[in-house]
């Protein structure tokens, strides 16, 4: 266990890490609050909203609109939040499991540092695995001390859970069951961890089956993802310098996995944090490192502090890594200091304002390149009871709908954004009869920034 003033070093890097992060611009993305809002207004699942995420708290009926986060303010106390969580998550393993005692306050410091770096002030689904991957781990862990069953159980029940919120955690799913299968060799061990694990998983499908979408589901997250979205949705790398910073973390934490390998807790470790990497698999953001990086700081503290490591060089090892990721982290909070909440700015509180003056709760209007969440600000919903991100890869299958949908209920308003470009392609040149049918009944009442308030000839 940590001494009392050790604990209170941990506390303060745990305090000066939310302040930091309290302090700097603020990215939630627009899902969180427009898909949950529409579940919530009637709008099906993957028949009505249209996207390729397990449903997690965006479509079952307790998600974050009904769970009160429905505001930057409320959503940056999420973020908060999970980062405390996992400190102390990561705090308990490192102290509990990996029996580092006092040098456990390392591994909360590199976490500290390193969060910010990989997009820690964006709020996205990613940003709540940790702490869900974090208990699988202490479940797991636990049992391989004690040989219980219940803690077996609830690894599985807690993997299951991270699966539910995002299909990305499947492949950390696979290895564990190998794992169990190669190197527990029991396959009573797997079966249990299996039932356990598919039990919020069968729930899932028993709802989505209930609410009559299920072959919707199949179709957006399973053929649409392995083709359409496959083939144009992906983001790559970009530079060398995209790959540095990750290279910085992870390089090391493999490299010393590997070198403690014979230690059963430090094995797994690595096995959850190589599973934590399918996020960026799609999508090449540092968001999506999010999920792995308590694996991997917990690795580098664990290896950094191991018995068998001369202690010259481990204390110039971690001096000289400290140095650089400070330096990293200072980089990070020179960019982004401030108070701006990205999507949330003072043209998009004008435009809602006054959208809110000519319409009513419940009325369809249509937002076309504009933020979505206008829906959930106006307490609007989508002409045609239709809704989908107008990316590309998306527009590719459901623009038709949307446009019939559009002509269909012909809204009073639109809020629009010309300007929008999506991986290099502007949105009314791949949108063009929406772009047309706008121009043609509509005219402009109202604007702020590049944002437009048209209304009905």
């Amino acid at each position: 266990m940590l001494g009392g003033h050790l604990k209170w070093v941990l506390a303060l890097i745990i305090a000066l890490h939310v302040l930091l992060l309290a302090k700097t611009t603020f990215f939630p993305y627009s899902e969180l609050f427009v898909y949950p809002y529409l579940a919530n207004n009637g709008l099906l699942p993957y028949r009505d909203i249209l996207d390729q995420h397990f449903p997690g708290l965006l479509f079952l009926p307790l998600n974050f609109n009904t769970l009160g986060m429905t505001t930057p303010r409320v959503a940056l106390a999420w973020l908060l939040g999970s980062v405390v969580l996992n400190h102390w998550l990561m705090y308990f393993v490192a102290t509990k499991l990996l029996k580092l005692g006092k040098k456990a306050v390392l591994v909360n410091l590199l976490y500290f540092i390193f969060q910010p770096v990989f997009e820690g002030n964006v709020l996205w689904l990613d940003s709540f695995l940790p702490s869900l991957l974090l208990l699988t781990y202490i479940f797991m862990a636990s049992y391989i001390d004690s040989n219980k069953f219940k803690y077996l159980e609830l690894s599985g029940l807690m993997l299951g859970l991270a699966v539910v919120f995002k299909q990305v955690t499947i492949p950390l799913v696979i290895i564990l069951a190998c794992y169990l299968l190669v190197v527990r060799r029991n396959s009573k061990e797997v079966l249990l961890y299996l039932l356990a694990f598919f039990l919020p998983v069968l729930l899932m499908l028993v709802y989505l089956s209930a609410i009559g979408v299920l072959v919707d589901f199949w179709y957006w997250t399973v053929v649409y993802n392995l083709t359409i979205f496959a083939e144009s949705g992906r983001k790559a790398i970009l530079s060398f310098s995209d790959l540095v910073k990750p290279l910085f973390v992870f390089t090391p934490a493999f490299l010393l996995w590997i070198l403690h390998f014979k230690n059963k807790k430090v094995f797994l470790l690595g096995l959850f944090m190589i599973g934590s990497l399918g996020a960026i698999y799609a999508r090449f953001d540092f968001i999506h490192l999010q999920p792995s990086l308590p694996f991997a700081v917990l690795l580098l503290g664990s290896c950094f502090t191991a018995k068998r490591q001369p202690k010259l060089f481990a204390h110039l090892l971690c001096v000289g890594y400290l140095l650089v990721g400070c330096a990293l982290v200072v980089r990070f909070y020179k960019s982004n200091l401030g108070d701006n909440v990205v999507f949330f700015d003072r043209d998009v509180v004008n435009i809602t304002t006054k959208v809110r003056e000519l319409t009513s709760p419940g009325q369809k209007i249509f937002v076309y390149g504009a933020i979505p969440h206008i829906y959930q600000t106006t307490q609007t919903v989508p002409a045609g009871d239709v809704f989908v991100f107008q990316f590309p890869w998306f527009m590719t299958v459901a623009e038709e709908r949307v446009f019939d949908g559009l002509v269909m209920d012909t809204p009073a308003i639109i809020v629009s954004d010309l300007t929008v470009s999506v991986s290099g392609k502007k949105l009314t040149d791949y949108t063009p009869r929406i772009k047309n049918y706008i121009d043609r009944y509509y005219d402009l009442v109202y604007t702020s920034g590049n944002l437009n308030i048209l209304t009905r000839r």
